[in-house]
């Protein structure tokens, strides 16, 4: 019976290939690091054997094109999300490129095969494409086939590709705009045998790693379900229904974080009640809140919601980083859970793009 893979998302942790805090879907199956060697299950085999006792993670891509491995200890699982990213937020990272003959197997050690086209990454807001340049006289293209090489599957198949022009010379323009986040493989396939096999991977943004903190300090196994990448770890029923001991504190603002955090997760809310005054809401889960009181939290909540809003159109003018939007709102608001502010900070960049 074949076993079907499934998948998850990981944090990496401290490892020689990517920045701590990179997100990855990766299969969820333990592997030895051995099994990478092709050697591995002969025999007479040269496999060290301690990688026999080396359990981790198959990657598909270490960055230079070449699968490699991550310890078990080395990833740390995020909980499934769902978000929507624009196309220009995923960097690309082309990680290898050579020209290969199905008939020669020798033939990709011409080292004329490295670095023989000028291949690019454009990509806006709204669009993002690889960009092969052709030399003059090259073979037509006679197909394209792209792949997932964590799922060794095809997804996408062109046959006599559309040339564009750029800069007055031919290129072929690989559209990945739709592509979700992950690892591919590129064929360019040639006459005569040859063939161009691109591989690249697709990041997730940069900002999902402002994440990462929080899961270190909440391991995913205390959670279950489906969250936004804004929300992970935060559920408003865990505090929404829970009765606070200690309403006021002796912070600048008088009132507790939760009290403050509630405020302005009501005064944002979306659906019926949109804009609506939180009066009621508020009372309904602190019924010894007075009108002075509520009218105060409506208050600072109010400004800070605004200010976030404020710094998403800075961002949007160049002003400043997506990332600053989240150090500046916590400075000014250091009461403000992550679950109102990573969800004011995508609400506010939707409005100043809008």
């Amino acid at each position: 019976m074949t076993t079907i893979l499934k998948y998850k998302l990981f944090f990496l942790k401290q490892n020689p290939y990517f920045d701590e805090g990179t997100l990855f879907e990766l299969a969820d199956e333990l592997i030895t690091e051995a099994s990478l060697d092709r050697n591995f299950d002969q025999q007479f085999n040269t496999v060290p054997a301690e990688l026999y006792n080396n359990y981790g993670y198959y990657l598909p891509d270490k960055g230079d094109g070449i699968a490699g491995f991550i310890p078990q200890d080395s990833v740390l699982e995020c909980p499934a999300f769902a978000e929507n990213v624009a196309p220009g937020e995923c960097p690309v990272k082309i990680t290898s490129m050579r020209l290969l003959n199905r008939a020669d197997s020798l033939y990709d050690q011409n080292l004329n095969n490295i670095g023989i086209f000028d291949v690019h990454v454009e990509q806006t807001i709204h669009f993002q494409k690889i960009v092969v340049p052709l030399p003059a006289k090259f073979p037509n293209i006679q197909s394209i086939i792209v792949k997932n090489r964590l799922k060794n599957l095809e997804i996408e198949e062109y046959e006599n590709p559309f040339l564009e022009t750029i800069n007055d010379c031919k290129a072929y323009c690989l559209h990945i705009g739709h592509i979700a986040p992950g690892f591919y493989e590129e064929e360019i396939n040639l006459p005569k045998g040859k063939f161009i096999k691109l591989k690249f991977i697709k990041f997730f943004p940069e900002y999902f790693k402002e994440k990462y903190p929080f899961i270190v300090a909440n391991p995913v196994a205390e959670k279950s379900g489906t969250f936004y990448i804004n929300e992970i770890g935060f559920r408003p029923e865990d505090y929404l229904n829970k009765p606070l001991q200690q309403p006021k504190t002796n912070d600048a603002t008088g009132f507790s974080a939760e009290l403050l955090n509630l405020a302005l997760e009501l005064k944002t809310e979306w659906g019926e009640n949109f804009q609506q005054p939180i009066n009621e809401r508020m009372l309904d889960k602190f019924p010894a809140l007075t009108t002075d009181e509520i009218k105060e939290l409506d208050k600072i909540a109010g400004e800070a919601e605004s200010f976030i809003y404020t710094l998403a159109e800075q961002e949007l003018d160049g002003k400043i980083l997506e990332s600053d939007i989240v150090s500046q709102a916590r400075f000014k608001f250091p009461w403000i859970n992550d679950n109102n502010l990573f969800r004011l900070k995508n609400i506010g960049m939707f409005y100043a793009r809008k």
